[in-house]
């Protein structure tokens, strides 16, 4: 049976042109299904791999994990019952101590006042915050949105607060030199940094913040008098342990497995494609605005884009596993890393992704900013444990050691490396005490410039110096401690 056009040459068109766009839609649909086959097949491999060699890396898993602290063990529930009491009003202001001294000075009346005005109103909240130097090990409640990224750290946030006053409490006590005390301070505000940091990049950020508040309270606390050798050893075991923390790694993880389930969420609906892919191209974080071509290509991205979906989460899965893997090799491998990082993000921003990674974009960290961020934290905990080791040697030996190599093994198993250059940091032997640094981000060594130059202190109160260019610890001599003489101790 023969098949026969209609006669009238306007119904054979419609015919012919309903024929090729059948053809063509039917085309393009068994296209998009091998697509989204081809995706699935490789987010599927690319889990499995990750199950092979990063066993407990999901989200289901890490949060599995994390509800596994026993509350009596788990700071956090300390840290709530501490944020149910109200903070002073003095919180909220700090007089700029740079301005007021210069160390090793002990505050001046008007600080010192202040200070002791500000503990009395916090008594009730620091003899609680206290309690955390006994527990190492915290996880913080966090109430997650079905984005998983739309998360309220609140809590978190109120752990600065407790940071805070706790080292209010530790100068003035240094001034009054309880000691003792002292340490319970500094020990509880790194179990405070040490509660956050698991649950992805802001507790991250937060984390390396209070370490470093915590190294800077060991320096301060030093500068007022001498500690027990004992006190001194807890401290410095303490900080070793935090100093070889891969806290940067593990935040790394966490944001990967939450990375991932944010882009599942945004695949299942239209909206959201159109909302995250006009963010995406974009490149800063806002919708593009004014711009029609791109949010042109925005709107025809977000059609293309649903079978690609499972290989763009494949994409990040893989880009995240690289970043987090890296941390384990040397400076150098890092580094170059790093650059080929930048120079691919550079080219993402001016361009339009193909629809296989459009989405990873936004979920790719400022990996330059954290791992530079976390060296410089690492100085800090790396140079403190070698200058609590180099105050203990003082002690046992009524002398200086004249270089970190003489510290080994009796206060050190081994001298601790520069972040940056993987070299062993740095000590410098000064007429008034000793300086152990890093030299920092800019890898040049300037003398163990850890305090920042005074360039004016012809008044107490406007004193003025340079930010530091070093990273480091510094200890003073004994006799000098705590004394009121800024322009013979800042002698080099």
């Amino acid at each position: 049976m023969k098949f026969r056009l209609p006669k009238n040459r306007f119904v054979r068109i419609v015919l012919l042109l309903s024929l090729g766009s059948f053809l063509f839609l039917a085309g393009i649909l068994i296209y998009r299904q091998k697509i989204a086959r081809d995706s699935a097949r490789e987010l599927e491999e690319m889990i499995a791999q990750l199950d092979r060699e990063d066993p407990g890396w999901s989200w289901e898993e890490l949060l599995k994990k994390r509800n596994e602290l026993p509350d009596d063990q788990n700071s956090y529930t300390l840290i709530k019952k501490i944020s149910e009491i109200p903070p002073s009003p003095n919180s909220s202001f700090e007089p700029p101590l740079s301005s007021w001294r210069i160390l090793p000075e002990g505050l001046p009346p008007e600080v010192a006042e202040w200070g002791a005005q500000l503990v009395a109103d916090t008594k009730e909240r620091i003899l609680l915050s206290r309690q955390l130097a006994n527990r190492p090990r915290g996880v913080h409640f966090i109430q997650y949105s079905e984005d998983v990224f739309n998360a309220d750290f609140n809590s978190l946030q109120k752990v600065r607060t407790i940071a805070f006053e706790l080292l209010w409490d530790m100068r003035v006590h240094a001034q009054l030199h309880h000691f003792d005390v002292c340490v319970q301070d500094i020990r509880a505000i790194r179990n405070a940094a040490r509660s956050c940091g698991e649950e992805g990049l802001i507790p991250f950020l937060i984390r390396i913040a209070l370490e470093t508040i915590a190294c800077s309270a060991v320096q301060q606390m030093l500068s007022q008098g001498e500690i027990k050798s004992t006190d001194l050893e807890i401290l410095q075991k303490e900080f070793l342990e935090e100093a070889h923390e891969p806290t940067l790694k593990k935040a790394l993880r966490s944001e990967r497995a939450a990375a991932l389930k944010s882009m599942q969420y945004r695949a299942s609906s239209y909206g959201l494609i159109l909302q995250s892919i006009a963010i995406s191209i974009r490149g800063d974080g806002t919708a593009a605005k004014g711009q029609p071509i791109r949010n042109l290509a925005g709107v025809l991205l977000a059609l293309k884009y649903p079978p690609f979906a499972a290989a763009d989460q494949a994409y990040m899965l893989r880009r995240m596993t690289d970043i987090i893997n890296v941390l384990d090799k040397s400076e150098r491998e890092i580094k170059e890393f790093l650059d080929q990082f930048e120079q691919e993000n550079l080219q993402n921003r001016t361009s339009i992704p193909p629809a296989s990674q459009v989405l990873t974009n936004l979920y790719l960290p400022p990996i330059n900013k954290l791992v530079f961020s976390n060296y410089r934290a690492q100085g800090w905990l790396r140079s403190t444990v070698c200058g609590l080791a180099a105050e203990r040697f003082r002690i046992v030996n009524k002398r200086w050691p004249n270089n970190l190599e003489e510290l080994v093994p009796n206060f050190l198993e081994k001298v601790e490396e520069d972040p940056y250059t993987g070299k062993p940091l740095l000590f410098k032997r000064l007429n008034d005490g000793i300086v152990i640094y890093s030299v920092g981000q800019d890898l040049k060594d300037d003398g163990g410039d850890v305090l920042g130059v005074v360039t004016d202190q012809s008044e107490r109160g406007a004193y003025k110096s340079n930010l530091p260019t070093d990273i480091g610890f510094r200890l003073w001599d004994v006799d000098k401690r705590g004394k009121t003489n800024p322009t013979e101790t800042q002698k080099r």
